[in-house]
């Protein structure tokens, strides 16, 4: 944003306040008694930031699927939790043999799942698009997905964005 849009964004909001005229007009300046001022430590109070509880994070809803697709949102669902509480080695177990992923450091706070399609022959891989919310992000959310692949009957998770 320009200096120039932020000065005139900053005329209109105090032309109406009252505090500026417009072009033309003489300006009303408020009371004193209207005036607010400041703690003498010119600070303002910022409320802490509270860690997500794993307990607290919304999972991706598994009564909306069955058979191998209720799998790969199960395995999901126990990536983010592992994530949540710090169990690096449990995060780890659900990687494949030839994922490259890290231990995540954000905890989730909210995950969606938008879409899944499984890949045939043999369904052995599967992608999973997802809506993500992270702590410390508010309402922002990222799309991003799960690439899983079959290994000893179990869904595994090869990689992630």
């Amino acid at each position: 944003m320009s200096y120039k849009l932020i000065g005139m964004l900053l005329a209109i909001g105090a032309i109406a306040a009252g505090c500026m005229a417009a072009p033309g007009e003489r300006p009303v300046l408020p009371a004193k008694a209207q005036i607010e001022s400041l703690p003498e430590s010119n600070s303002v109070p910022i409320p802490e930031s509270k860690e997500p509880d794993p307990a607290e994070a919304i999972y991706a809803d598994e009564s909306k699927y069955g058979g191998e697709e209720l799998k790969l949102i199960q395995t999901i669902n126990r990536s983010v939790r592992f994530q949540n509480e710090g169990d690096q080695d449990g995060y780890m177990s659900l990687l494949a043999e030839n994922s490259n992923l890290g231990f995540p450091s954000r905890k989730v706070q909210k995950i969606e799942v938008v879409g899944i399609r499984l890949h045939t022959p043999k369904e052995l891989s599967a992608i999973v698009t997802t809506r993500t919310w992270l702590e410390g992000d508010g309402d922002v959310y990222s799309d991003g997905f799960y690439l899983l692949s079959k290994e000893e009957e179990e869904w595994r998770i090869v990689d992630k964005d």
